[in-house]
């Protein structure tokens, strides 16, 4: 029974490492990534990195450095500098805070919503919501097109009811 969990945790750790083209590693207190080869990817400069996703489309790395973060993103081979308060991902693009302000992120580091807003987060399927003083905005998912919002009243169920302009 020992032989066949070691056989299968070594066949499940080589093909996690197969799929992932980087490998954290850590000098002197500070973190970096390297290929499997053990060629230097990203320095040794970050305080963390931690790994999202499992299959190559979708992996990337979290970097935090001075309180700051940072992701780079395997497939594309895209650093988004840690120079963020916080960065969430969507599925598809970034969330990102800085300064108190939000904006959305494209995986190329280039930015799809500018930074803003008061907040951003999720509406439903379609759309995300956003504020930006006493305004509030709808953000289609797809085209980014961002909307104004005439009516934000609450039903009991607390679920927003959007009239839009």
């Amino acid at each position: 029974m020992k032989k066949l969990i070691t056989i299968l945790l070594v066949l499940f750790s080589t093909n996690v490492i197969a799929q992932n083209s980087y490998i954290p590693y850590n000098n002197n207190g500070k973190w970096g990534l390297s290929d499997k080869n053990g060629t230097i990817k990203i320095p040794c400069k970050y305080d963390s990195v931690n790994r999202k996703g499992y299959y190559p489309e979708d992996m990337y790395y979290v970097l935090h450095k001075k309180k700051k973060t940072g992701v780079f993103i395997d497939a594309t081979n895209q650093l988004i500098p840690a120079i963020y308060d916080k960065i969430n991902d969507t599925g598809k693009h970034f969330f990102i805070i800085k300064n108190k302000k939000h904006g959305i992120l494209s995986s190329k580091n280039k930015f799809l919503v500018p930074m803003i807003y008061d907040t951003i987060g999720l509406l439903d399927s379609e759309y995300y919501f956003s504020k930006k003083g006493e305004q509030y905005f709808k953000i289609n998912k797809e085209s980014l097109q961002v909307t104004k919002i005439i009516n934000h009243d609450y039903e009991d169920n607390k679920k927003p009811m959007w009239g839009s302009t």
